[in-house]
């Protein structure tokens, strides 16, 4: 499972362990759901390993 943190409100952090994009994309389709995110919702920056996405704030 990818770290997933809010570094502000309504933003959300995951940090990969893999440099593989396309097992990035399989990670996040995987988890997205669990951490209040809908199939639509789109990364808004993305740092090779890590990805910032507009969404719930976790906790």
């Amino acid at each position: 499972m990818p770290k997933v943190e809010s570094p502000e409100p309504g933003v959300q952090r995951w940090t990969f362990a893999s440099d593989d994009p396309a097992e990035q994309r399989k990670e996040y389709r995987y988890w997205l759901g669990w951490l209040g995110l809908e199939e639509e919702d789109e990364p808004f920056e993305r740092h090779g390993r890590v990805w910032l996405v507009k969404g719930p704030t976790v906790e």
